[in-house]
């Protein structure tokens, strides 16, 4: 899959998602507001602000700087194992969680699968996020490993 349909997948289950997440509280509560899906997802389509769009509070939002510094730290120690050991690890979930340097939890995931044919290259991808909004769209990242051991970002 290429990047650019990567992204709109992410923003596809983002927007289905929340949506699903605020029909789901829509219907236990007569009273639930909605929210702006760009705020939430960073990248996704977002509706003109009107009555019935109230932007989420600050303090709601995941600090995406810190998370991605948690992340990428994370994700160099999979960088450092072998092609053998990823390809040991196609089906695991390896999920966990971190504290950040400003005392925040995060959740994170990492998971391996073939890039495209079995015994070729492995893609790692890597999620994160903080249990709040950023749950519907965790913030990813992932790359490639060849059978010789090449990594690709």
């Amino acid at each position: 899959m290429r990047s650019g349909a990567i992204t709109q997948a992410k923003v596809h289950i983002c927007v289905r998602n929340v949506h699903s997440y605020l029909a789901t509280t829509a219907l236990n509560n007569r009273s639930a507001k909605h929210y702006d899906l760009q705020q939430i997802c960073g990248n996704a389509p977002s509706r003109s602000h009107d009555s019935t769009i109230h932007p989420i509070e600050a303090g709601h939002l995941m600090d995406k700087a810190e998370a991605e510094i948690i992340l990428v730290n994370q994700l160099r120690l999979y960088k450092q194992l072998s092609y053998s050991d990823l390809k040991d690890r196609l089906g695991d979930v390896d999920a966990y969680e971190v504290t950040g340097a400003s005392g925040k939890e995060y959740q994170l995931e990492f998971e391996v699968h073939w890039d495209g044919n079995p015994d070729g290259d492995l893609r790692v991808l890597g999620a994160i996020d903080d249990g709040g909004w950023s749950a519907f769209c965790p913030l990813s990242r992932d790359f490639i490993v060849s059978p010789d051991g090449r990594i690709d970002d």
